[in-house]
Order: C-alpha cells, then sequence, then structure tokens
C-alpha cells in the first residue's frame, strides 16, 4: 500500500457535526481508480478521518486565534500503526501518543487532582511520539486540499425513493 492513496474518504456516517454542520451529509469517496486494492480503500478510510481531524483543528485554531504546541490522542486507534502514522503526516503539529488501557480514567484522574489543586498525587501517562516523516506530510498537503473541496461543497441529500413528482 502506497500513502497517501489518492482516494479522498468524507467519513459521515450519519452526517457532519463540525466543523461545518451537515446532517445530511454522508460517506463519499472519489478518486477510487481499479488498481486501488481493499487494502488501499481501507487506509483511504483512515486518512479520510485523520483528515477531518485537521480540518477541526485548523478551525479550532483559527476561531481561537492560538497554535497548538501538540496534538494528544488516545484511545482504541493508537494501537493501529497505520493510523498512527497517517495522524502523525497530517498533524500540523507534534503528535504524542498516550499508550495507556485506562487513558480516560487517568485523564479524570488528572482534571480532578487539578480541581483540588494537586497534580503531585496524580501519576502522568505515558506517551511516545510516532516519527515525522516530512516527505510523507508533504505528500497529504495536496490530499488535504482536495478533501476539504470536497467537504466544503454543497450537497443535496440523498434521495430516499419515497419523494413523488
Amino acid at each position: 500500500m502506497r500513502l497517501p492513496t489518492g482516494i479522498v474518504v468524507e467519513p459521515y456516517l450519519r452526517g457532519r457535526v463540525a466543523p461545518a454542520p451537515d446532517r445530511d451529509r454522508r460517506v463519499t469517496v472519489s478518486g477510487l481508480r481499479p488498481e486501488h486494492t481493499p487494502g488501499d480503500l481501507l487506509a483511504a478510510a483512515i486518512e479520510g478521518t485523520c483528515l477531518h481531524a485537521r480540518w477541526m483543528l485548523d478551525e479550532l485554531t483559527a476561531v481561537t486565534r492560538t497554535v497548538p504546541e501538540r496534538l494528544v490522542v488516545l484511545g482504541g486507534q493508537v494501537r493501529i500503526p497505520l493510523w498512527m502514522r497517517v495522524k502523525a503526516a497530517v498533524a500540523p503539529v507534534p503528535v504524542e501518543v498516550v499508550r495507556s488501557g485506562d487513558a480516560v480514567c487517568a485523564g479524570a484522574a488528572l482534571i480532578a487532582g487539578q480541581a483540588g489543586g494537586s497534580l503531585h498525587d496524580v501519576p502522568l501517562l505515558p506517551r511516545d511520539v510516532p516519527p515525522h516523516d516530512p516527505g510523507l506530510a508533504a505528500a497529504y498537503l495536496p490530499l488535504y486540499e482536495r478533501f476539504l473541496a470536497s467537504a466544503r461543497a454543497p450537497r443535496r441529500p440523498a434521495s430516499t425513493g419515497s419523494e413523488h413528482s
């Protein structure tokens, strides 16, 4: 499998909530060619979720007029090397991966510790940084532009077959 795949996937199963809400938005796939394999399509779905996350981060950065120092990811996807490789290539900032089976619980403990005024007794989670590949990051820029053009384009809701003329 070659990255980027060149396939643009809008990963919206039941509509899009952010950054541009559209409840009628659905999964779309463009750029699929005969030489693409099922593995390429799976990688493209991962790319689509990472490109969407990048779009949300870019919009949040614009709205808040702040620039994040890093992107910290946790959860099930951190166990998928391809997902973390694409996330690191697409993200405009360094990515840190929290490798913990109970990251959500630990995060709640951190918030509670901060609210209580002390973080001294709260263990910090182990993190690692996926290697940054500048060539791969540059290769994703055109795909990100295609993703944005597709995701921002207005769409008519899909016909349900129940409409009458």
